[in-house]
Formats: C-alpha cells, structure tokens, sequence
C-alpha cells in the first residue's frame, strides 16, 4: 500500500479524470492520496468530489502567484471538518516580503491548532524563521519536497517534523541525505503532482509516486519502506486505516 503523502490533484483535474487515474493507480499498488489546494478554484473542486482514498487540506502559499486562498477561507474548511490538513504553507527565499510571510505563515499555524489539523511545510530559505516558528507548533508537522542542507534537515527532525521524499531527493548529490533520512524512519514519500511537472507521455501521471519509491527501495527493502510510510502516514495524518 503505497501513498502520495504530497500531490495536487485538483489541479490536474483540469485536464485529466482523477477517479479513472485513482482507480487504475490503486490496481497498481498506489491506493491513497493526501492532496493540496492552493486556489479556490480547486477547493471548490475537493468539496465538489469527494473521494474516498484522498485526503485533502488547504493553505496559502508563500511564493505561487496564483493562490488567492485567504485565511477566512482556511477557518471556515477547517471548521466544516472537511479536510485533513492545512497546507503547503511556509516560507520562501524568491518572495521578497518576508515580514508577509511571517506573519501569515504564523497565522496558518495556529489555525491549524484550533482544529488540531497537521500542517505541511513549504520551506525554501530563511530556514531559522521556519524553525522558530515550528519548533512552537503542537501540531504534526510533514516538511514537503526537503533537499536543503543535513544541517537544517537536523534541526527539523530534532523537533519531530517528518519528510516528503520526491524527486530531488534522488539526484546523486542528495544520496547521503537520502541515506539518513531513510535510517532515521520519519519519511513518507510523494511527488508534488501538478500539470506542470507530469512525466513525458505518462499514461497514468498518479504512478509517478511509484518511480521515486521503486528508485528509493532499491538502497533497501520494498516491505520496510511500506511499513514505515503506513506508520509515518498515521501518525501525521490519522486518517488512512481504512484505506
């Protein structure tokens, strides 16, 4: 039982049908999907097709243009109970109003401990403005998409964040962070879907999450990597028993 612990698939609704690509996805072995909102347009979407084996949240993002999501949109989801998280929301060095995202990046944060939802990190840069402010969250936290320094990544597993693995952790450079990250178990794996980052000629796009745990298995076993993701996944997300 493989899950996308970081994809976006509201987005790619728009040109695909996303229950024909989980069907076939789930034939294959990938049978659950936590999904990231960052417009109203595709929160529209995940309450408009609800699916069992997606889990969804929403957040505003530091640095994509296109996120109009504001936080009374945040407050009223997560108070109707309908998603599982709040994200991705975070910090990023290419935005140059960092006073902005500090503030409401903060603001994400205690929403989602009113309504004790985890949080998913964007976090590109300025990584001790990030770790002051997670270092205080009582929320569990999953870091997306992290190939940044063993420095930082130190820091954050040291307060009890976990880790998306993707891509960019497969390029040769990162293979030592790889490394310990898998040693120290706190680790999920995904593939921040989007339209703009589907493989060439992929017949079903939802797989890809696949090709980095196939490449990821071989440094070790297929069975422990599921084991630890299953585990890894409840205890952030509490929400995939069923699945």
């Amino acid at each position: 039982m493989l899950i996308d612990a970081h994809c976006h698939l509201a987005n790619i609704a728009r040109k695909y049908s996303i229950q024909d690509l989980i069907t076939n996805a789930a034939a294959q072995g990938v049978t659950g999907f936590i999904s990231t909102a960052l417009t109203r347009e595709e929160l529209r979407w995940h309450y408009d097709n609800p699916l069992d084996t997606v889990k969804w949240g929403a957040g505003i993002h530091p640095h994509y243009a296109q996120c109009d999501i504001e936080l009374s949109d945040l407050r009223k989801v997560a108070a109707s109970g309908a998603c599982s998280l709040i994200g991705e929301i975070g910090i990023d060095r290419n935005n140059p109003d960092l006073k902005w995202q500090i503030d409401v990046f903060e603001q994400q944060v205690l929403i989602a401990e009113d309504y004790q939802l985890p949080i998913v990190i964007h976090a590109v840069g300025h990584h001790q403005s990030v770790l002051s402010i997670l270092k205080h969250a009582n929320v569990p936290i999953l870091v997306h998409g992290y190939a940044g320094s063993f420095e930082g990544y130190r820091s954050l597993r040291a307060i009890g964040c976990y880790f998306g693995i993707g891509t960019r952790l497969l390029l040769p450079e990162k293979k030592e962070l790889l490394i310990e990250m898998l040693c120290d178990g706190q680790f999920v794996f995904e593939s921040d879907l989007t339209l703009k980052n589907i493989a060439q000629h992929a017949i079903n796009p939802l797989l890809q999450v696949n090709d980095t745990f196939q490449a990821v298995a071989a440094l070790t076993g297929q069975k422990e990597l599921l084991n630890t993701q299953a585990h890894n996944i409840k205890r952030i997300f509490d929400v995939y028993g069923s699945i």
